[in-house]
């Protein structure tokens, strides 16, 4: 399997980082306040989209940077604004 880092789609995120830990669905979603699993597994099966009022706290709860997670998820919820904040930033980095 690859790195979690490897990976684009919050949802394959969660779910591999999540395994690189040896965590259960359950332990994840106690991790985040959750008292069953129906929150990750619904990310992980992406019928629900990683939501991005709590991408800090999954980020924390996952060991991952925040601030890359944040743009995994902007990305797949808000491509547009992403595109505007994340490209652009790039761009004037380069320059």
């Amino acid at each position: 399997m690859k790195p979690y880092t490897d990976y684009t789609d919050p949802a394959e995120i969660v779910s591999v980082r999540r395994i690189e830990l040896s965590l259960t669905q359950a332990e994840l979603a106690r991790k985040l306040g959750y008292p069953n699993v129906s929150f990750i597994s619904m990310i992980e099966k992406k019928k629900s989209k990683a939501p991005l009022e709590r991408a800090i706290d999954i980020a924390e709860a996952l060991e991952m940077d925040p601030a890359w997670f944040i743009e995994k998820v902007m990305r797949d919820r808000f491509p547009a604004a992403a595109k505007i904040i994340y490209d652009r930033k790039r761009a004037r980095v380069a320059a």
